[in-house]
């Protein structure tokens, strides 16, 4: 049978004819009704080459059991093996078009105008990795940045600022909370070149209106320095905040560090407490009580007032070298001076009372003694002598004036010439100058007792 049929310019054979080329016919050219084939039968490669400039250059290589070859330019870019294709170079698709992974192609890669897209759409994303960095485009410069079995770090235009650790997490600037116009922050930093760490927790206003304020709770501690300060910022301020409260741990103290700032107590704030110029307790309403469980009370300042709510009525004034003044409705009744006690009106003793002489009452050299009832009195000057106090002088409520010791004298005169007294036997009248007179306009008797 005739296998084809040759003509000028062609050359054409039937179905399933082949042309055989090699001494063992190992290139066979066909076409079998359906496709075209170019056949290597005895597990010889097929090779398709160009002729360049008088040199062969390889354009695909097709190897029996093993590797498909595509070339550019003489040079491979992408070839088969046992486990899929391996690309030498870059692999570009356009606008629109997508690389898609997955038995349902699930695994997306695309790019369209200027987004670039990596998207799963079915299950689990996962970049997997010892240590994965995502960088901008020109690299250099992290945006996210995990190690394996260390941390994962955010950055914000190259510096780091949150990061996971061993036992939670670490902000190492400001974290704000809420919008750009009233954040709550939360931050940390270093003064004192780097000798004080600082943590603030606050409100930060931009200060965009006459309302804006700033308001924070600011933690130093440092080699010298341990506390917590309440700090505010004025409204439209950009100066230096001002501290309202601190705490020192370091010098156990509670600081109101302002001028006319006020620590106020009670439901209608009525007891402040404050300094502004001159130290203050200032009660509103009702008593202002200041005492001591335990212990002694001290109240030390150059000069101490005690007055009324309204500071118009004066009730102890306390100056310093100087007098201690007491008042009544706002009229001084008594003062201190460096060498008596000036008493301004009457001074009572009470029914029951003593004024005691010297030294308090266990060392008193005598004491006055108001006694009786409610409607009448008594009063008594007594004296002690080695421990034992006996009634030197009694003024009875009938007048009666008594010595009720005896031997006590009444002494009259200036060298006390002229004495009476009682013995507790006989009483005595004795004149110790000059002549003892006894006058009267009437009868003088002298008689013996019934």
């Amino acid at each position: 049978d005739a296998i084809g049929i040759i003509t000028a310019t062609t050359f054409r054979g039937g179905d399933n004819k082949k042309i055989k080329l090699g001494a063992g016919s190992d290139l066979e050219l066909y076409h079998d009704g359906t496709f075209n084939y170019i056949a290597a039968p005895n597990n010889h490669e097929v090779h398709i080459n160009a002729n360049s400039g008088g040199s062969t250059e390889n354009m695909a290589k097709f190897k029996p059991n093993g590797a498909v070859e595509l070339y550019h330019d003489n040079t491979k870019r992408l070839e088969t093996n046992g486990s899929g294709i391996l690309v030498t170079g870059n692999i570009t698709a356009g606008d629109t078009m997508q690389l898609q992974l997955g038995g349902n192609g699930d695994l997306r890669f695309h790019h369209t105008s200027n987004i670039s897209t990596i998207q799963d759409t079915y299950g689990d994303l996962r970049i997997m990795g010892n240590t994965i960095r995502i960088q901008r485009q020109a690299g250099g410069e992290n945006y996210l940045y995990a190690i394996e079995g260390g941390k994962v770090s955010l950055y914000n235009d190259g510096n780091e600022r949150f990061l996971t650790t061993g036992t939670g997490a670490q902000i190492l600037s400001t974290l704000e909370v809420g919008n750009t116009n009233a954040p709550f922050l939360v931050e940390s930093t270093t003064s004192g070149g780097g000798t004080e760490d600082i943590g603030r927790i606050g409100i930060n206003r931009t200060n965009a209106s006459t309302s804006d304020r700033q308001l924070w709770l600011q933690y130093t501690v440092g080699a010298s320095d341990a506390y917590a300060a309440f700090m505010a910022r004025s409204a439209n301020d950009t100066g230096t905040a001002g501290t309202f409260l601190k705490v020192d741990a370091v010098n156990n103290n509670i600081d109101f560090p302002r001028d006319s700032l006020k620590l106020r107590l009670g439901a209608g704030n009525d007891l402040e407490i404050y300094h502004d110029n001159n130290s203050k307790i200032h009660g509103l309403s009702g008593y202002t009580q200041v005492s001591a469980q335990n212990g002694s009370m001290y109240l030390d300042g150059n000069s101490i007032f005690l007055r009324s709510g309204a500071g118009n009525e004066n009730y102890i004034k306390c100056i310093d070298d100087g007098a201690v003044e007491l008042y009544h409705n706002n009229v001084k009744k008594l003062d201190t001076a460096a060498d008596r006690v000036n008493i301004s009106g009457h001074l009572f003793i009470n029914t029951g009372a003593r004024l005691y002489i010297q030294n308090g009452f266990q060392d008193s050299v005598g004491s006055i003694q108001n006694t009786g009832g409610s409607n009448d009195s008594n009063l008594m000057f007594l004296v002690r002598n080695a421990g034992t106090e006996s009634t030197a002088l009694k003024i009875q409520k009938n007048s009666d004036i008594e010595l009720p010791i005896d031997n006590q004298k009444l002494l009259l005169g200036l060298s006390q010439d002229l004495q009476l007294y009682h013995d507790g036997t006989a009483s005595v009248i004795k004149n110790a100058t000059g002549d003892l007179y006894v006058q009267s306009i009437g009868d003088v008797k002298i008689r013996t007792l019934d």
